[in-house]
């Protein structure tokens, strides 16, 4: 066997970027020239009212379909209503326009990635997830994932905020130590407090993000969340 020649392959590999991106109030998100064989994400932080105890439901997309990745039963906001985040997945997606819709929550910020360089089939790792309803809390943990499947991987968090007054800003701390910011809501005074951030890892290991903000709240819940896919 050639060894040599199997290095010179690996050392083809793409490696994981964003593409491109678009976030949205909720509303339709649109990407066009999307290239064959990529990875879609939608993120999305959302806030329902009457509380239904049950995780988003898939967006739809014109050009293909999603599948979840971290939807997990959102967290009780006031007694009466929810607060959670969801993370969706596409792989090996088709070229052109993805024309996509998430679950029409009351209120939500929604963030629509396109990524290279991400395996075209099996490309789900682990997903883990957790919220608060304590207090005057400044910070929300995403929870900690089992040992990733291989080195290369893409690692997405998502967080949610919502507040009895809340404040504008409340000073998310931004960046995530080591992610990069796909969407950033400081508000969750008028809004839902979103933030939706990325990383690319090149080792095994258990994956996990701490978000924290300035503003404290009596009424407050929080969600985060964190998923991972495996590289090419």
């Amino acid at each position: 066997m050639n060894f040599a020649f199997l290095g010179q392959v690996r050392s083809l590999r793409a490696p994981i970027r964003l593409v491109q991106s678009v976030t949205g109030g909720g509303a339709t998100l649109v990407l066009n020239g999307v290239v064959a064989g990529n990875t879609l994400l939608l993120i999305d932080s959302y806030f329902r009212i009457g509380s239904t105890g049950v995780g988003e439901s898939l967006p739809t997309d014109s050009n293909g379909t999603f599948v979840a990745s971290s939807a997990d039963a959102p967290f009780l906001f006031n007694g009466a209503s929810d607060i959670g985040v969801g993370i969706f997945h596409q792989q090996n997606v088709a070229s052109g326009t993805h024309t996509v819709t998430p679950q029409a929550n009351t209120s939500h910020n929604t963030t629509l990635a396109e990524f290279s360089g991400l395996a075209v089939s099996g490309l789900f790792d682990l997903a883990k997830s957790a919220g608060s309803t304590v207090a005057n809390h400044t910070s929300q943990v995403t929870g900690t994932t089992a040992t990733t499947t291989q080195a290369a991987e893409l690692v997405a968090i998502a967080l949610c905020v919502g507040a009895a007054t809340g404040a504008n800003p409340m000073s998310i701390v931004d960046p995530v130590s080591g992610f990069n910011r796909l969407q950033l809501v400081d508000n969750d005074a008028t809004s839902v407090g979103t933030h939706h951030s990325f990383k690319v890892i090149a080792a095994t290991g258990t994956q996990s993000a701490n978000e924290s903000w300035t503003a404290t709240e009596s009424v407050i819940t929080s969600m985060g969340c964190i998923a991972t896919f495996k590289g090419a």
